[in-house]
């Protein structure tokens, strides 16, 4: 039903859901959505019944389209310059490329700050390292956030683009998905210390060259004695 037909008691209704997915949407300070994180907010919001005049116990595929629509007329979402499918929400700050790729997908992490000081060593590069997870991997790692089986809403892979944010994206896929951690105050996911430095001896061309950890590594126990002897 086109929206000037539609009844005023229904598009009340939508109003007022839009504004409490938008209400959410700034609680959240998430960047970067996609369907099944407003279908996750949807759920909340008919199960606490936190905005009158809802029909039914839960939302419907129909009702997600129309608040969608409401948000993306009321330029609270737009699409990403960079992923398709994926929704930039304009009321919070963009963030740079190594915290939208863990953002975008669960199955991706970059090097630790120790791995990006040991390329600040190296040749100067533009590229932005990640490592990502196998499709079987990432399954497990999003098992339990997964809120919806219906294929209109279901949690789906994000794969990256060539570039991202302007910066060029190398990535390296492993058999076995690193022990992550994540920064504070920051969407970015870093690997652990010894996840780091197995990186590093296994792909010295990600990071200057054997010579540049063979240094780093160097420098790393000359701190780690130093540590030591001043305790």
């Amino acid at each position: 039903m086109e929206e000037g037909y539609r009844p005023f008691a229904e598009r009340k209704r939508m109003t007022r859901l839009g504004e409490a997915v938008t209400k959410a949407l700034r609680h959240a300070r998430r960047p970067l959505i996609d369907d099944h994180d407003l279908w996750g907010i949807l759920l909340k919001i008919y199960e606490h019944r936190s905005v009158s005049y809802l029909r039914g116990s839960v939302p419907t595929p129909s009702t997600l389209t129309r608040v969608r629509d409401v948000l993306k007329s009321e330029r609270i979402i737009s699409r990403d310059q960079d992923y398709a499918r994926v929704w930039r929400v304009n009321e919070v700050p963009d963030v740079q490329a190594d915290e939208a790729v863990c953002l975008i997908d669960e199955g991706t992490c970059i090097s630790s700050k120790c791995y990006a000081e040991i390329q600040s060593h190296g040749p100067k590069t533009s590229y932005l390292y990640v490592t990502v997870a196998t499709n079987d991997q990432w399954r497990k790692l999003i098992s339990g956030q997964v809120v919806s089986d219906a294929s209109y809403a279901q949690r789906q892979r994000r794969h990256h683009p060539a570039i991202v944010r302007a910066r060029d994206i190398d990535i390296f896929q492993t058999k076995s998905f690193p022990r992550t951690t994540r920064l504070k105050s920051s969407f970015v996911r870093i690997t652990e210390i010894g996840e780091t430095f197995l990186d590093m001896l296994e792909h010295p061309e990600r990071c200057g060259g054997m010579s540049h950890v063979l240094m780093f590594c160097e420098t790393c126990g000359d701190l780690s004695n130093a540590n030591r002897k001043a305790n």
